[in-house]
């Protein structure tokens, strides 16, 4: 199996740089196999992975249609075992209830709550460093939405709409918001946790394959200087002329330095609400316009992470040559 960040397109494959995770899984010999068990911190990842991977199969078929009928194989003849990622779709539709965790940012709210990484609620400086090659009507009031969602340690999706609710309430009166807040305000805000490398105008005219090649890279000009967007989360792409199509997220302390905490994102997801959902209903509910699939390289021991960081540079360069 194959998740990558590339589409099926020919500038994905010739001149844009692009990574991708695979692994093989073989086919069950006559009888079940004798599998070790995958759970950890409560977590089963080979079981995760197998049905995450058959529901997104069968949602983006046809309506009512099976989808052994159209692809001709069936995804419970593998075996599914040794997998240390966890699969991150998205499915075009609402959600409520347990559903909000099957999909995009409500999916790796919900893993990360299982593992360790979640357990401490100490103030921290994590940050999330971001490549895309499109941004959808991402604010700031997303970009909050976003951070709470996936960041280890950050406020919660509840203590969000507490924030939000005594907003409205208060309005501009920060005596009472402080009154009624459970929490101190937040010195090291959730733009302040977002760094998004996207590439500048004067790369791409500078770059191997030139503008005329940059259809990859999707930004409205309208929305990125109506002042929605805070510009000081963009920080500049580099590398040697080559056009990104990359979609990874790193989350680190502020440092970037890379350890056993570290989380990794990379597949189709683009930084948009359309890609990866937005909270509706008071944070009961997730509308996705979508079809995504990715990969989460959650907390490992070992230091686990530097390889993995080290495969998908390698893709990147192998695709971007």
């Amino acid at each position: 199996m194959v998740v990558a960040t590339g589409n099926l397109y020919v500038g994905a494959w010739s001149i844009w740089s692009n990574c991708l995770w695979f692994q093989d899984f073989p086919l069950k010999k006559g009888q079940e196999e004798n599998k070790k068990d995958s759970s950890a911190a409560g977590f089963d990842f080979d079981k995760d992975f197998k049905e995450t991977l058959e529901s997104f199969v069968q949602a983006i078929m046809p309506s009512k249609m099976d989808y052994k009928s159209i692809l001709k194989f069936d995804l419970n003849d593998y075996v599914y075992e040794n997998i240390d990622v966890i699969l991150i779709p998205s499915v075009m539709g609402r959600y409520r209830g347990p559903s909000m965790n099957k999909y995009g940012i409500g999916k790796i709210k919900y893993v990360l709550e299982k593992l360790p990484c979640q357990v401490n609620r100490k103030p921290n400086r994590k940050i999330i460093t971001y490549q895309t090659s499109s941004i959808g009507q991402a604010d700031e009031k997303y970009i909050e939405e976003f951070t709470a969602s996936v960041l280890p340690g950050y406020k919660t999706l509840k203590e969000l709409g507490v924030e939000r609710s005594n907003a409205k309430k208060f309005g501009k009166d920060t005596k009472q918001l402080t009154l009624f807040s459970k929490n101190k305000p937040d010195s090291f805000s959730a733009v302040d946790r977002m760094r998004l490398i996207f590439p500048t105008e004067k790369y791409v005219e500078d770059s191997v394959i030139g503008a005329e090649a940059v259809g990859c890279l999707f930004l409205k000009k309208d929305f990125y200087e109506s002042g929605r967007l805070p510009k000081k989360i963009f920080h500049q792409f580099e590398a040697p002329g080559i056009i990104p199509h990359l979609k990874v997220f790193i989350i680190t302390n502020d440092d970037t330095t890379i350890n056993d905490d570290t989380i990794i994102y990379f597949g189709s997801h683009n930084f948009s609400p359309a890609a990866w959902g937005k909270y509706e209903r008071d944070f009961t509910q997730i509308a996705i316009n979508n079809s995504e699939l990715g990969v989460l390289i959650p907390p490992m021991k070992g230091n686990s992470q530097n390889f993995y960081l080290n495969k998908l540079f390698y893709c990147a360069r192998l695709s971007g040559t």
